[in-house]
């Protein structure tokens, strides 16, 4: 598994270093060199994935419970929406309102983060 991990932050590292020399060969239209340090340049989705592994970096398994308890909510969410989507399909009523069960999205979040995180 720490091979796996250093694989995955090597590929990481090795994007965002892609990333930092083509924000560096950018112009920023004044004839300046844009830096790679500018947050305004950087893509919102570098800089979650930044966020995310420093989180890992220090806090483990706290950020694996957290992971894993939203993508189940995320996952029970789509679920209930295709489910939704299928019924309404087979019955033909358009006017049918999506009604998520809090309850069983709570129990896929407990879920996640108590039984499926710690694995």
């Amino acid at each position: 598994l720490a091979g796996y991990n250093d694989d995955v932050e090597h590929q990481v590292r090795f994007r965002l270093e892609r990333l930092c020399m083509r924000c560096g060969d950018a112009d920023g239209g004044d004839g300046e060199k844009v830096a790679c340090e500018d947050a305004t340049r950087m893509p919102p989705t570098i800089a979650v994935v930044n966020w995310y592994m420093r989180q890992l970096d220090a806090h483990e398994l706290r950020t694996k419970f957290v992971s894993s308890a939203i993508l189940a909510l995320v996952g029970d969410v789509c679920a209930q929406k295709v489910g939704h989507f299928m019924s309404v399909r087979s019955v033909g009523s358009s006017n049918s309102l999506l009604r998520l069960d809090k309850r069983r999205m709570m129990a896929m979040f407990i879920d996640g983060l108590v039984c499926t995180g710690p694995l």
